[in-house]
């Protein structure tokens, strides 16, 4: 599994909260192992492009496919493009 590879547990943020996974490319912390992986896969750039979601409306990129969806629901109005 990808997520166990770059994970680390237990990690500390000094506010009272704790983010269990570590991601060892970047250091960033997560509360969940399934935050771990979608970082690991979508934002932290490890798996090849970090943007490679485009809205065929205008253009503009996104590094998650759920932010891509959201950007066509509140910004186009849930058009889809053809």
């Amino acid at each position: 599994m990808l997520a166990a590879s770059l994970a680390t547990e237990f990690v500390s943020t000094g506010d009272g909260g704790e983010l269990r996974y570590r991601c060892v490319m970047c250091g960033r912390g997560y509360r969940s192992r399934s935050s771990l992986t979608r970082h690991s896969r979508y934002e932290c750039g490890r798996l090849g492009s970090r943007y490679t979601f485009t809205c065929t409306l205008c253009g503009k990129y996104f590094c998650r496919p759920d932010h891509l969806k959201q950007h066509i629901l509140n910004i186009h109005g849930g058009a889809v493009a053809k």
